[in-house]
């Protein structure tokens, strides 16, 4: 999965992860205090992909239900350009694209 991450001055987090011919776009708001990195889910769409009109309804239900959750995670520099989120037992490195 590819994911393009953008923090905005104005306390958005604007993000698109790509898997499988499937895009999922969404806006959400953020803080950040010390080490931690607080998202809140705002808007979602959900394009691409071949998946049965079923399952995409299915997909897209999930999703909605994620709207207006908080969501906390840790996070740390690795150096100016790389920084490692960590949230539900996972660790991701998210590298800045110049």
């Amino acid at each position: 999965m590819t994911a393009d991450i953008e923090f905005t001055s104005g306390g958005k987090m604007l993000t698109t992860f790509q898997s499988q011919g499937i895009t999922i776009s969404g806006t959400q708001g953020y803080t950040i205090s010390g080490d931690t990195l607080s998202t809140t889910m705002e808007d979602v769409k959900i394009t691409g992909g071949n998946l049965p009109p079923q399952l995409q309804q299915m997909v897209e239900a999930e999703v909605q239900k994620q709207k207006g959750k908080k969501e906390t995670s840790k996070f740390k520099f690795v150096d100016a350009d790389t920084v490692e989120v960590s949230a539900n037992n996972q660790t991701m490195t998210w590298k800045r694209v110049k």
